[in-house]
């Protein structure tokens, strides 16, 4: 692998991870979102025609149906992040972040609740956020690769003859 080839694997990790994040992530949150509109309309059908009250009302609803759209909103949060900030290498800690963020919400919280489809779901959101990751650190390497050698040089070079010769 060539260096010019090196010094961007990282971001095009980043740009397919961030990619498909957001496409796989906003397509299936604006499938649950549906969900989400049903479950409000049926809290106000409750409220508004049979009487119930809003607290009790919200007892019939698994609170689980929020909690996985707010986490398929975070992943598209972070998809598009990736794709606004690919190409500055010091953005790759805020990657990290919150891919670890993202996952660890996801393995912990969601996994309590029930959902058919929330295996693939999470295998789905954790290949593209590896990938993130994994790009992140790559763009963070090649920055402090690039960067560290640069300004060791500039300290030990040598002075050049032309500011030799006028002292």
């Amino acid at each position: 692998m060539s260096v010019h080839h090196r010094k961007y694997s990282g971001r095009w990790l980043l740009f397919w991870g961030a990619l498909i994040l957001l496409v796989t992530s906003g397509y299936e949150c604006y499938g649950r979102l549906d969900m989400l509109i049903w479950t409000v309309r049926g809290v106000y059908n409750l409220c508004r025609h049979e009487g119930i009250d809003f607290v009790r009302a919200w007892t019939y609803f698994e609170p689980g149906m929020f909690e996985l759209v707010a986490h398929l909103a975070a992943c598209a949060a972070l998809g598009l992040l990736g794709l606004a900030l690919r190409n500055k290498p010091r953005a790759g800690y805020l990657f990290l972040l919150g891919a670890a963020a993202i996952v660890g919400w996801g393995w912990w919280k969601l996994s309590l609740y029930d959902y058919r489809s929330l295996v693939q779901l999470k295998n789905l959101n954790l290949i593209p956020l590896l990938m993130m990751a994994l790009g992140a650190v790559i763009n963070l390497v090649q920055f402090y690769r690039r960067k560290s050698p640069r300004a060791h040089d500039r300290e030990t070079a040598r002075p050049s003859r032309r500011d030799q010769a006028a002292s």
